[in-house]
């Protein structure tokens, strides 16, 4: 793992390597054979389904780090989206906190991407858009808190997605990047679909 890895790991951030994979065509039964295909352990709460022309790398668990259960997955055309499903070391949390912890998990993941920034890891940070929206769009079932960023790595114009929720008595947290030219991305809008049906099973 390389020096930059290593910062962007330690404070809870995905390299956004934009690595190749089959352009992804979604089938009609990726929402109902994702539980059956993907393999699930007592070492993992989550199942991380298999998405039709996207690679995913193994499971990672990091639960020192409050990092959780990690899966990547790449994608010519739709960049690199990553989950990371984890508690925070938060227990017993009623669902009156839940909108105000979801916010907080929001803007950390924001001030760790300034953090970057001020490192000169990232340049020219912008935010588009912060807002409340359906993880799999106008007819998706999952509510999550949403923030779009836009900025820059190496010679590279990225668009940065983040969307968190809760599952369970966990917290899902989504970064979805790509290449800012290729905005809007229907790859990834057919790969946030896909798994908002997973997660609303």
């Amino acid at each position: 793992m390389n020096i930059r890895n290593i910062l962007i790991f330690s404070i809870s951030i995905c390299v956004f390597a934009l690595s190749g994979s089959a352009v992804f065509s979604q089938t009609d039964s990726v929402g109902a054979t994702a539980r059956k295909n993907a393999k699930e352990s007592q070492e993992f709460k989550i199942v991380f389904p298999e998405i039709d022309g996207w690679k995913k790398t193994e499971v990672a668990s990091d639960p020192k780090l409050g990092l959780g259960d990690i899966a990547h997955y790449d994608s010519d055309t739709g960049g690199r989206v990553t989950i990371y499903f984890y508690n925070g070391a938060l227990k017993d949390v009623s669902a009156a906190d839940r909108d105000a912890i979801l916010k907080n998990q929001l803007d950390e993941t924001k001030s760790a991407i300034k953090r970057l920034e001020e490192m000169g890891i990232y340049k020219n940070v912008t935010e588009g858009k912060d807002d409340e929206r359906a993880l799999g769009g106008v007819n998706g079932k999952i509510q999550t808190r949403h923030s779009l960023l836009y900025f820059s790595n190496g010679d590279k114009e990225l668009a940065s997605e983040i969307f968190i929720f809760s599952d369970r008595d966990n917290f899902v947290k989504i970064r979805a990047s790509r290449p800012k030219a290729s905005e809007p991305n229907k790859t990834v809008e057919a790969f946030l679909t896909a798994i908002d049906a997973h997660f609303a099973k």
